[in-house]
């Protein structure tokens, strides 16, 4: 009898013993997973996404000028690092910021102004690659104000602007969220071409 209440104590240890093993496991496993999740999480809760935005309106008591805006808003969960711009002009390539992060200077941008006429314009801002860009806000490429007496103002409104100049350019911004993950690109003006991508 004696021998027999030995054995079952000894099984009913080694069963203790293998299912204080099995929770320890599975204690493991789920802190594995819940670090996974939380990992995730926090790559998904500051993923960004941008947004263009052209707007142009006249300005001043006197209409004397109208202005047209380029810029990006980011309506994403966290701030956009922009991995690279790239400009085309009638599908050539003519800048990338990528690898030394120079900013665009809109070199190409200005001679067309002149040649149509629009010289006494003005623009600022620009962007380059490594820039951080912050969720909810509104981020400036360029504004360009033209005086409406710059002589034959009334083909050079907004649509002869669009026509002679904007739709020769396309402004790629390639960007990825801070973990270098989420990566996208958008683009202000008319489409790259088809051949290109981004190099995340």
């Amino acid at each position: 009898m004696a021998q027999a209440k030995k054995g079952v104590g000894v099984r009913t240890q080694l069963i203790a013993n293998i299912l204080t093993m099995l929770v320890a496991v599975a204690a493991i496993g789920l802190s594995i997973w819940e670090g996974r999740e939380n990992r995730l999480h926090n790559r998904l809760s500051v993923m960004p996404n941008l947004e263009r935005i052209e707007f142009s309106n006249r300005e001043g008591l006197s209409d004397s000028t109208f202005s047209l805006r380029y810029a990006l808003y980011n309506s994403g969960l966290g701030p956009a690092v922009l991995q690279d711009l790239i400009v085309f002009r009638e599908d050539s390539l003519i800048f990338q910021s990528q690898p030394e992060e120079k900013y665009y200077d809109f070199e190409g941008f200005v001679d067309d102004l002149h040649r149509v006429g629009l010289g006494e314009s003005f623009f600022t801002h620009s962007r380059r690659a490594g820039e951080l860009l912050r969720a909810g806000e509104e981020h400036l490429f360029f504004r360009l104000t033209i005086p409406v007496e710059i002589e034959g103002v009334d083909k050079s409104g907004l649509g002869y602007l669009r026509q002679e100049v904007l739709s020769k350019y396309s402004f790629v911004f390639c960007y990825c969220s801070v973990y270098g993950e989420n990566c996208n690109s958008i683009q202000l003006g008319p489409r790259p071409p088809e051949t290109f991508s981004c190099t995340f």
